[in-house]
């Protein structure tokens, strides 16, 4: 992460945004996703890496290939979460985030974005399915 310290130091990035991506990562989003990414600096932290930030628990258990689900699933959803971001950013917004990220090391709570987040994008059932199978592995 110094790298990305540097640059946030530099203005290359914000503390808050959708995080910096592969193209092949990014290339997953539909194209009105992809103009939202380019709405905002990318960030160390952000709403989809707080939702997402033990993604390897979604994979357990699921019924079909692990790169199928996340082009299915996963993705689009993160992309919802990066536009309403973009929608939503604020000072406020990325005060809550960071708070939120620093209270994800202390605490197993996966819901408590949802809960300071009242318009976030519901988690699609299949992916709450997936991550509930995830925990009892």
């Amino acid at each position: 992460e110094i790298p990305q310290l540097i640059n946030i130091f530099i203005g290359n990035m914000s503390v808050v945004g959708p995080r910096p991506l592969m193209k092949v990562d990014f290339m997953k989003f539909s194209p009105e996703v992809q103009a939202r990414f380019y709405e905002c600096k990318p960030g160390l932290t952000g709403i989809a890496s707080l939702i997402f930030r033990d993604e390897e628990k979604y994979y357990h258990d699921i019924q079909i290939d692990p790169h199928e689900f996340d082009r299915l699933y996963i993705a689009p959803y993160k992309g919802k979460l990066e536009a309403w971001y973009a929608l939503n950013c604020s000072f406020k917004t990325d005060f809550l985030i960071i708070l939120l990220t620093a209270a994800a090391v202390f605490s197993s709570d996966q819901k408590m974005a949802f809960r300071v987040f009242k318009n976030l994008p519901p988690l699609p059932e299949t992916i709450a399915t997936a991550h509930h199978s995830g925990e009892r592995s």
